[in-house]
C-alpha cells in the first residue's frame, strides 16, 4: 500500500468507509477455479465441490500464484454501506468483511439465462442429501411454472 498505514488490494485503496472487499471471477475463470482448486487446496471440499463446498478462503498470496500460473485473476470490488452488488449466477466469489456486515441474498433469472441456471441447480443436486447447499435457492422449477403459466394466461 502507500504511506501512512495506507490499505490497498489490488490496486484499490480500502478507504473508512469500505465495509466489505469482494473478489468476484468471471464465468470463464469459474471453470478454469474449479480445475485448479484441488491442487491448491487439497482436501479442503468434502462434498467434491470446491466452488460450492469450500471453507476455504483464497489469500492474497493464493490469488496471485493463480493470476501467475493459470492466468485466472478476479474482478476486486470495495463496498460501502448501503452498496449494492450483483454477482453473475455460477459465477465464484469470495467476501472479507472488514466490519460487522448484513448480507442480504436474493436470486433472479433472466429469460435469456434459464438453461444456464438449470445446469447450475443440477450441480446442487449432485451433493449429498441433506448437504447445506444442495437446496434449489432459486426455487427454478416452481419460477418456470409460474413463467409459463403467466404467458399462457396472456396469451387467451
Amino acid at each position: 500500500g502507500g504511506g501512512g498505514g495506507e490499505v490497498e488490494v489490488g490496486g484499490q485503496r480500502i478507504l473508512p468507509e469500505h465495509s466489505a472487499v469482494w473478489h468476484i471471477f468471471s464465468s470463464a475463470d469459474t471453470q478454469r477455479l474449479a480445475e485448479l482448486l484441488p491442487t491448491v487446496l487439497p482436501g479442503a471440499a468434502p462434498s467434491g465441490s470446491l466452488l460450492l463446498d469450500s471453507p476455504a478462503y483464497l489469500s492474497a498470496d493464493t490469488l496471485a500464484s493463480l493470476e501467475r500460473t493459470a492466468g485466472v485473476r478476479p474482478y476486486i470490488v470495495l463496498l460501502a454501506v448501503g452498496d449494492v452488488l450483483l454477482v453473475p449466477a455460477g459465477c465464484a466469489h469470495q467476501v472479507a468483511h472488514l466490519r460487522p456486515c448484513v448480507s442480504v441474498c436474493a436470486g433472479f433469472v433472466a429469460p435469456e439465462h434459464v438453461s444456464h441456471a438449470a445446469r447450475l441447480s443440477a450441480q446442487r443436486k449432485l451433493l449429498p442429501p441433506g448437504h447445506r447447499r444442495r437446496a434449489d435457492v432459486l426455487g427454478l422449477e416452481g419460477l418456470l411454472l409460474n413463467a409459463a403459466c403467466a404467458a399462457a394466461l396472456a396469451l387467451e
